[in-house]
């Protein structure tokens, strides 16, 4: 997994939005990303994180992740701080949860194939934040219809 450092504003556009910062494609281009992709980051050498890059749009050469207020806090930054960030592909596996969901569950399966891209990211990230067993477990189960 090829990790790359950038130094970055930490942006927002309105007190109500999330903090984000933009990454040039340029600095990305080796990834060859086509579309919205979960990645670990690290602020100024923390712990890593979860977030998910997401495309500008717009014909713009820039892609960008959020930063919550509970990440800014612990990393003792703000909007307008240029912060050192470095990004890595994060791992793209199914929550095992959700395998384990998928593999004994038609109707599971069935909901699962239904979703768009988007939505099986989505998911899959909320069953993986999951501290406890339990919480992938019912998150998992919430996530493909069955609760």
């Amino acid at each position: 997994m090829s990790q790359i450092s950038i130094l970055a504003e930490i942006k927002r556009k309105a007190a109500e939005l999330p903090r984000y910062i933009e990454v040039m494609e340029e600095s990305i281009e080796h990834w060859n990303l086509e579309a919205t992709t979960p990645i670990e980051i690290q602020i100024e050498g923390a712990e890593p994180v979860r977030r998910n890059l997401k495309r500008w749009g717009k014909g713009r050469p820039v892609w960008f992740f959020e930063l919550t207020n509970p990440m800014c806090k612990k990393a003792g930054v703000d909007t307008g701080d240029t912060v050192e960030f470095t990004l890595a592909l994060a791992d793209n596996s199914i929550a095992a949860e959700i395998e384990a969901i998928l593999k004994t569950n038609l109707q599971a399966q069935i909901n699962w194939d239904e979703m768009s891209d988007s939505k099986r990211r989505m998911f899959n990230e909320i069953v993986l934040e999951g501290k406890k067993a339990e919480t992938r477990e019912r998150r998992a189960r919430k996530a493909l219809g069955l609760d």
